[in-house]
């Protein structure tokens, strides 16, 4: 490929910056020279660089505005804004006297889920937060066969015999599928190997269809 034409493109380029900055540097310096013997009113006007006096002005004027800045208050320096406190950033912050305190960063130490409702749950490394909380946490409860209401720990303490786990099914049907295993274990018999139940983690429309249905 022949890079000759982009070589000449950008040394024209480059030529025509550095001329242009050595032509404002030139006039500025004349603005300067010309102002330490400036009288109004001996002035050719129609002659003036204008485009010298703009530059020399627009230098001026980010100068003040850089002083300023740096003598006003904190308060009413040009910038400053509320920060947001409840994720830690402090950049910005205007503290009041009588402000409440700032509450230490918050950090995440350990997460756990509870998928049925006031039984145990188990910790996870990793999860979703979804529009109805976390993946897995309380999709499923327990209910009364007589009234169908839903028991809670509160009504029934022996619902923290109850454990839960995510286990791979090993039948050809649905290999590989996640399932949450409930197991209830014995107090009385610790030796005993908890009976245990496996239904899906995740389950289908159609899954649910079929194996929900209340009966009385």
């Amino acid at each position: 490929m022949d890079l000759s034409f982009l070589q000449n493109v950008f040394g024209e380029a480059r030529d025509t910056y550095v001329g242009l900055g050595r032509k404002i540097w030139r006039d500025l310096g004349q603005v300067y020279e010309d102002g330490k013997n400036f009288d109004p009113y001996n002035v050719d006007w129609h002659n003036v660089n204008w485009t010298a006096v703009f530059m020399f002005s627009v230098v001026i004027g980010f100068i003040l505005i850089v002083i300023i800045a740096n003598l006003l208050p904190e308060s009413e320096a040009p910038g400053v804004q509320e920060g947001n406190t409840a994720t830690g950033d402090l950049n910005g912050v205007v503290r009041r006297e009588g402000d409440p305190p700032i509450p230490p960063p918050t950090e995440i130490v350990s997460l756990r889920v509870y998928p049925i409702k006031s039984c145990r749950g188990f910790e996870i490394d990793g999860t979703r937060l979804r529009p109805s909380g976390l993946t897995l946490d309380r999709n499923w409860m327990f209910i009364s066969k007589s009234d169908r209401k839903f028991l809670t720990i509160r009504s029934d303490p022996s619902m923290t015999l109850i454990d839960t786990a995510v286990i791979e099914s090993t039948a050809k049907s649905n290999k590989g599928e996640q399932l949450l295993s409930i197991s209830i274990r014995n107090n009385d018999k610790p030796e005993e190997k908890p009976q245990s139940v496996a239904v899906p983690a995740f389950p289908t429309k159609a899954w649910l269809e079929s194996n929900t249905t209340l009966s009385k």
